[in-house]
């Protein structure tokens, strides 16, 4: 069985780790989309940070678009 590494934040560090990736001012001025409904998202409605390539990506909370987050993140 493939074995993926999980990180995750406390929502204490979440603004800190939002700036240190240069996203901090994107989300708070309410410029960030989800990567899959194409919704604002929120410090309080961020599910996820994807990597993609050299992109990084938010999702954010819709129960859709967390299903689809962790269907793509499956191991094949």
């Amino acid at each position: 069985m493939k074995r993926l590494s999980l990180k995750a934040v406390h929502e204490r560090d979440l603004q800190a780790l939002l700036e240190s990736l240069g996203l901090l001012e994107i989300v708070a001025s309410g410029h960030a989309t989800c990567l899959h409904c194409g919704d604002v998202v929120t410090v309080d409605n961020l599910h996820c940070i994807v990597p993609r390539g050299e992109d990084i990506l938010l999702a954010c909370s819709k129960p859709a678009c967390i299903e689809v987050v962790h269907l793509e993140r499956r191991p094949q």
